[in-house]
């Protein structure tokens, strides 16, 4: 019985863990730039997919994102495949291996971070360059020298963010464990029962 209690209270402690929730975020991020690509005005087109869950902090008065490994980005256009995303404040940063940046934003940008565990976006723009490419292609006049931040070309964003239920390794550890009491609690009562058949068999 005892066992049975203990099994019982980590399957409900385990319950809690096991609703925690990440989002899986897609869509496309599109920027139009200068006519500098021999006709029609350049285009770069980023597509992504990637999950992400929020840290707390402060006792939930404001979150980190942590994108989660397997994130998927297709980019389309002059300025090279982009392969690389991090989260440093209310924004996802996008960059290719020359290190150009285009960004999709939270309300807060890179003033704060995020006060709700929600992927809220509201817009995109291209934030910086480093190769002579981008300047001539998306940069604005005055951006002459490289590395050129702070450019902010802003483009057109579509996106959906949907919460995907994530079973934590806490809450897998706490039913592995009340999966192998119960176990034990089995084998406990199997045994009880031969030794009270032999016995019974036994005053006969």
């Amino acid at each position: 019985m005892r066992i049975f209690k203990l099994v019982l209270v980590l399957l409900i402690c385990a319950v809690p863990a096991m609703a925690d929730s990440v989002y899986d975020v897609s869509g496309v991020v599109t920027i139009v730039g200068n006519n500098a690509c021999g006709g029609p005005p350049c285009v770069e087109t980023l597509a992504f997919s990637f999950q992400v869950d929020y840290q707390p902090l402060f006792g939930g008065q404001v979150y980190i994102a942590h994108v989660l490994p397997g994130s998927t980005i297709n980019s389309f256009g002059p300025l090279g495949p982009f392969n690389s995303l991090f989260s440093p404040e209310d924004y996802f940063a996008f960059f290719n291996s020359a290190g150009d940046e285009i960004d999709i934003n939270g309300p807060f940008r890179d003033g704060e971070l995020p006060t709700v565990p929600v992927p809220n976006l509201i817009d995109a723009d291209l934030y910086g360059c480093r190769t002579n490419t981008c300047l001539v292609d998306f940069g604005f006049p005055g951006f002459t020298q490289l590395p050129a931040l702070g450019i902010f070309r802003g483009g057109s964003l579509q996106y959906t963010a949907t919460a995907v239920p994530e079973g934590s390794t806490s809450s897998y550890l706490l039913v592995g464990v009340g999966l192998a009491l119960l176990g034990m609690l089995a084998r406990r009562v199997a045994l009880f029962q031969n030794v009270t058949q032999l016995t019974h068999d036994g005053s006969h």
